[in-house]
């Protein structure tokens, strides 16, 4: 005897169903054998076929279970170049080891430190691509959100728009900010108010990346407890509360002669030396080890401390 109920499709057919999308044969056309068999079968049998018929749906509509041939094959891509993740198939896009994965690996910061009155002032440019790139289900999870950023701060910048249980995810969920400034201090351009304000995120901020000073909110600016932590991490922050940097802004520079400040940016980088007023830079020098006391570079030709710097970090 024929058995169709080793055939989904079949049955589907028999019952008058539509076709399993993932067990479709196009090789082979199933409409006359199921026309004929039909007439034979009496209403129990069609009962037994339409509970055989909605296993097979369920079975169909399950995730599809990633082997571990492909896992292996979508971790290394990632791995490689978190933007490859936009070329997976969407179970691999909505595995979350797979996609933090690349969300770690993908993006690029690149800074120009340029102060001097006379340009622009430094510019940031970063991406985390990735995270774009997972499916839906998980770009609407919170508890992933949480683990994306703690693997990169930069998340933030893609979290604009994003819809949590009906509540709009905008920079402005402190938890997750705070773990995305802590993981990079830069994500805090993409802080919105009032959080953009606030004392603790911006610490954590310029504690991970001195330079995050230049994104500080101007009402922090000139707080001196911000401003220390960002030269200690790194020296040449010290650029950003540069009177020819704050002016512009309407902000009264009330720290760049701050002795504790100013031997905090040299100690951490002798260059920072450059911003400084010459009865600083005596003062500074008093007190700074020999071993730190390296003169910094000049600028061919001119005599002038280096005052352009960039660089480009892949993240």
């Amino acid at each position: 005897m024929y058995n169709i109920y080793k055939h989904p499709i079949l049955i589907n057919r028999m019952i008058g169903g539509a076709d399993i999308p993932a067990m479709q044969t196009p090789e082979r056309d199933y409409d006359d054998l199921a026309e004929n068999i039909a007439n034979y079968l009496n209403t129990e049998d069609l009962r037994n076929l339409r509970q055989v018929s909605r296993a097979n749906r369920a079975l169909a509509n399950q995730p599809r279970v990633i082997q571990r041939a492909e896992y292996n094959h979508w971790m290394e891509q990632v791995q490689i170049n978190g933007n490859n993740l936009r070329n997976a198939p969407e179970t691999i896009r909505n595995n979350p080891e797979i996609v933090l994965a690349a969300i770690r690996q993908s993006g690029v910061i690149c800074m120009r430190m340029l102060p001097t009155a006379s340009l622009p002032p430094p510019q940031v440019h970063q991406r985390a691509r990735a995270f774009q790139y997972a499916s839906q289900e998980l770009r609407s999870n919170r508890e992933f959100i949480l683990a994306a950023v703690k693997v990169n701060g930069l998340v933030l910048l893609y979290l604009n728009g994003t819809q949590i249980n009906g509540v709009q995810i905008n920079g402005n969920d402190r938890e997750i900010v705070l773990a995305a400034v802590r993981q990079n201090g830069l994500a805090l351009r993409n802080v919105l108010e009032p959080l953009r304000n606030d004392r603790e995120i911006t610490l954590a901020a310029v504690r991970q990346n001195g330079m995050a000073l230049d994104l500080v909110s101007n009402i922090l600016l000139n707080d001196k407890e911000i401003v220390l932590a960002a030269v200690r991490q790194n020296g040449l922050a010290l650029q950003y509360i540069l009177p020819s940097v704050l002016a512009p802004l309407g902000i009264q520079p009330q720290l760049i002669n701050d002795r504790e400040i100013a031997i905090a940016a040299v100690n951490n980088n002798y260059n920072a030396m450059q911003y400084l007023s010459q009865e600083m830079r005596r003062q500074v020098r008093s007190v700074v080890p020999p071993e730190v006391a390296v003169e910094p570079a000049a600028t061919a030709g001119s005599g002038a401390y280096l005052r352009d710097w960039i660089g480009c970090q892949i993240i």
